[in-house]
């Protein structure tokens, strides 16, 4: 995951300047992912650090487990709440430059939910129908169910990860959020 976050930080740089010499960006959206993507991984250091505590495991994964459905929520409102503060209530501080090439008239809010929605339903269908080949395989291949968990999670998920996972996360983040907001002019990359 942490690798995946820099890794991608990098490609979007690279595949963008492949394409513009000079990549435009907005400096406010790009501090506000910022700012999601540090809470997300305060939402995952939480619930790791309830299970270092030293009590009783199963106290502890039960608390754990409450621990990390709350977080969960809070983490989905404050995505919801971040998508209404940029597309809705402050739309022009998050509104992007016209391109003169850009000919394309946008898409019909219809029209982008129905993809959405489209999208969205072949997403659920194709996985479903990759967890249940997992699943079938693993018992023809004799794989543990440890090494499936390893590609898919099929037990309920909580929040808790080892510290390291966390640590690493954390560095990630903050190496992200630091890239991206201190780039000298907010047009130049």
């Amino acid at each position: 995951m942490t690798l995946a976050l820099v890794l991608n930080l990098g490609a979007s740089f690279l595949l963008g300047g492949l394409e513009h010499h000079v990549q435009e960006f907005n400096l406010a959206s790009t501090r506000l992912q910022a700012v999601e993507l540090f809470l997300a991984t305060i939402a995952l250091l939480v619930p790791s650090a309830a299970a270092l505590s030293g009590a009783d495991a199963a106290q502890t994964a039960d608390f754990a487990q409450q621990l990390s459905f709350s977080w969960r929520s809070r983490s989905i409102a404050t995505c919801g709440l971040g998508l209404l503060f940029s597309l809705r209530t402050h739309r022009e501080v998050f509104a992007t430059a016209e391109h003169a090439e850009g000919d394309e008239a946008p898409w019909s809010i219809g029209v982008a939910l129905a993809t959405l929605a489209a999208v969205t339903l072949l997403v659920a269908l194709v996985s479903e129908v990759f967890v249940e080949s997992v699943q079938g395989a693993s018992l023809e291949l004799g794989m543990t169910p440890a090494f499936v968990g390893f590609i898919v999670r099929t037990a309920p998920m909580n929040l808790q990860f080892w510290p390291g996972a966390v640590v690493m996360m954390l560095i990630a983040t903050l190496t992200a959020s630091l890239i991206s907001n201190n780039l000298l002019p907010p047009r130049a990359l």
